[in-house]
């Protein structure tokens, strides 16, 4: 093989391999905004109970 095949080559196996490696990061990135969307929704759940507690203690803080 010449030179510039072999160097072709190795360039197109390190182009899979970071075709590979964003891959698996866009997978991890995916799997964490899944798990941010789940923490805001238990968050606004949450927040909503808080409000809705502090809306039946008004009452009593006079």
């Amino acid at each position: 093989m010449s030179n510039m095949r072999i160097k072709c080559k190795k360039l197109r196996c390190e182009n899979e391999f970071l075709k590979l490696t964003v891959a698996a990061a866009r997978m991890i990135i995916a799997g964490k905004k899944e798990r941010v969307r789940a923490l805001e929704a238990e968050n606004a759940a949450l927040r909503g109970k808080i409000e809705q507690a502090e809306r039946a203690m008004r009452p009593f803080w006079k």
